[in-house]
This record gives C-alpha cells, sequence and structure tokens, in this order.
C-alpha cells in the first residue's frame, strides 16, 4: 500500500491518518467502484475481505504490548477514557465497519440490486486475551 511504508507508529496514525492508509476504505471503496462500473447483466459474486476487527499491537509480536488498531477518528469513543485504548479502538473499528458496510449496501439499493443480491457477513476474529 503507497502509504503504509512509514514506521509504524500508533501515534502518528491517530495523529494523522490521512498520512495512511485504511484498509476497511480501500476495500469497501475498490468494492463500490466495482459495483458502480459494472454494467448489468448476469449474476455476479464479489467477495469482500475486511481485516478489522482484529486485535492490533503495533510492533512485532510477541516483543511490542498490545496498544489497539487506530481508526481514522474516535467516532465517539475518544470521551470512554477509563476504558483501555485497545477497547476504544476496537468499538470505534466495528462502528467504522458498520458504516462501511452500509455504504455498499446502498450502493446495492442504489443500483436496484438490494432484492436480488444475497449478502453473507462474518468475521474470525474471536476472543483473545489481548487488553
Amino acid at each position: 500500500l503507497p502509504l503504509n511504508h512509514k514506521p509504524r507508529s500508533r501515534r502518528l496514525c491517530m495523529a494523522r491518518p490521512d498520512a495512511y492508509n485504511y484498509t476497511t476504505d480501500l476495500f469497501a471503496d475498490a468494492a463500490i467502484g466495482w459495483l458502480r462500473a459494472r454494467t448489468p447483466g448476469p449474476p455476479f459474486f464479489a467477495y469482500v475481505s475486511f481485516t478489522v476487527p482484529h486485535a492490533g499491537g503495533w510492533d512485532q509480536a510477541p516483543h511490542a504490548a498490545e496498544e489497539g488498531q487506530p481508526v481514522p477518528r474516535g467516532l465517539g469513543y475518544d470521551p470512554h477514557g477509563d476504558w483501555p485504548a485497545v477497547e476504544r479502538d476496537h468499538a470505534a473499528s466495528v462502528t467504522y465497519l458498520d458504516g462501511r458496510i452500509g455504504d455498499l449496501l446502498q450502493t446495492l439499493a442504489e443500483r436496484g440490486l438490494e432484492r436480488s443480491t444475497a449478502v453473507f457477513f462474518a468475521s474470525d476474529n474471536g476472543a483473545h486475551e489481548e487488553g
């Protein structure tokens, strides 16, 4: 990814999220672009594999402590200062992902595909011990 050649730094990413790629946006934008460019025709299969939510350290395991996963903005969870950063980041990443999935569903509706399209959502991230 073109913007992810920078040093791994949660602090820098949170201070300037525009200077880093966020794969949730890259994947959602690509899927939406594909749907909008697609001409009506035969059925299609699209597999959009988001990478969040995910436990996110910012250095190489097992040497780095869990620091959470930076998201483009706090999404209302910043006032929960009594939550560890990893929990605020997790809640924000789920909220952000929910919005981007909503964008995909809206695009299906705009294209008149919402009634003839099956959408499956799954996550592989179960319980973990970080945070």
